[in-house]
């Protein structure tokens, strides 16, 4: 069952089945590993969501810190591999609040207890070890304004495994930039959460029609071990 089947209307699943879109696309054989934004005021406190967006409104909770014990499964499986693990980081730093574009759809002023919300470090569960990779953003996607695709290009990457936060946001974004620069992308349905589930959902969808192909990190892994060696290269 995909995670989207229970939102689904008869009429979406007969366009589903007579339209051209959700075709299988498959993977490459030089993957990396990019975890999206996994900081602690996007996870947020384990609890439910009303409890976690109590202390930081951008959060997520118990569903993000589910997901986070599944990109730990993935992570292992890549490093153990040789495969590259890369990971972004969304916000501004001190002194750039008039460029965060995200601020003025926000009815919270200050959701990270007045630290710059780029310093706001990723989950000690899934940290990046010293020398992998930290795309620092300021928008959706990761590719935008940084140097992720050059990054790419040296370790001879032709797939991209998503995975992180949110699915509807910084997720999504980033597949879509990564299919626009013909990547093989890979979302990791199960490593993703977002603060409405049908936005979630939704947005897996519109994945899986269009930009990439919705995997469970148990398939991810699958993967991973059968492409993981040799080492790919690295810069």
């Amino acid at each position: 069952m995909a995670a989207w089947d229970d939102i689904l209307t008869e009429r979406d699943r007969r366009v589903l089945e007579a339209g051209a879109h959700g075709a299988r696309r498959g993977f490459g054989r030089r993957p990396v590993v990019l975890v999206v934004d996994a900081q602690e005021h996007f996870v947020g406190v384990r609890g439910d969501v009303f409890a976690s967006i109590a202390v930081y409104p951008t959060s997520i909770g118990d569903e993000a810190w589910a997901a986070v014990e599944r990109i730990r499964s993935l992570i292992a499986r890549a490093r153990a591999g040789g495969i590259p693990v890369m990971y972004s980081k969304s916000g501004v730093r001190a002194g750039e609040e008039s460029f965060d574009s995200f601020a003025r759809k926000r009815r919270s002023a200050d959701v990270t207890h007045g630290v710059p919300s780029l310093e706001i470090p990723i989950v000690a569960e899934i940290a990046p070890r010293p020398r992998e990779i930290v795309i620092e953003k300021r928008f959706p996607s990761a590719f935008f304004g940084s140097p992720l695709v050059s990054f790419l290009h040296a370790y001879g990457a032709d797939t991209i495994l998503l995975a992180g936060f949110t699915t509807s946001g910084c997720v999504r974004a980033t597949c879509v930039d990564a299919m626009s620069y013909n990547f093989h992308v890979g979302v990791i349905g199960d490593g993703c959460a977002d603060r409405l589930s049908i936005a979630h959902k939704a947005s897996l969808l519109d994945i899986h029609m269009k930009y990439g192909d919705v995997v469970d990190v148990d398939e991810a892994v699958q993967y991973l071990e059968r492409v993981g060696q040799p080492p790919v290269h690295s810069p």
